[in-house]
């Protein structure tokens, strides 16, 4: 449909880009249930978060203003490369991901929490993006997980002002 569009909209003048973008993390993912931001909420509660599984399966998580960046640049495109996976190349397992966020909340309270590891016996399913054409097209994601990590945690404690 979207191809469609393109090629009858203003004579073709349309550049259809296709992004499918990935895990994506930062300051403002407050108001979900997922990994980190409930992770965070945890911490910052003084309570221990729990990873229902063994947490050894593989995420890769993208800033949000690498992601912003990357949906930008593609305004600049004026080829057609087909679909374009934004997303992180750097996947590590959860439970390294949860133990760096304690790490964070260690370093900024002092106060020492370890995650309740539970080990499901459900399969692991990994979640990675070949992101071969974004890097070739757009360049590679730049801002480090812990930096980003660090960055949101700061402001989870703000708002939830402890």
């Amino acid at each position: 449909m979207l191809r469609s569009w393109a090629d009858d909209a203003a004579a073709g003048s349309v550049s259809l880009q296709v992004l499918r973008i990935g895990h994506i993390y930062g300051v403002g993912e407050d108001a979900y249930e997922k990994i980190i931001p409930v992770t965070l909420r945890k911490l910052i509660a003084g309570e221990r978060p729990v990873l229902y599984s063994d947490g050894r399966e593989l995420r890769s998580f993208l800033h949000v203003s690498d992601c912003c960046r990357f949906i930008l640049s593609t305004l600049e495109q004026t080829d057609e490369p087909g679909p374009i996976n934004l997303a992180s190349d750097k996947a590590m397992p959860l439970r390294e991901i949860v133990a760096l966020l304690c790490d964070i909340h260690r370093n900024v309270t002092g106060q020492l929490i370890t995650p309740d590891i539970q080990g499901s016996p459900l399969p692991t399913l990994d979640f990675m993006f070949d992101t071969q054409k974004m890097q070739g097209l757009l360049g590679e994601d730049s801002i480090a997980l812990a930096d980003g990590l660090l960055e949101e945690y700061l402001y989870f404690r703000s708002k939830l002002a402890v």
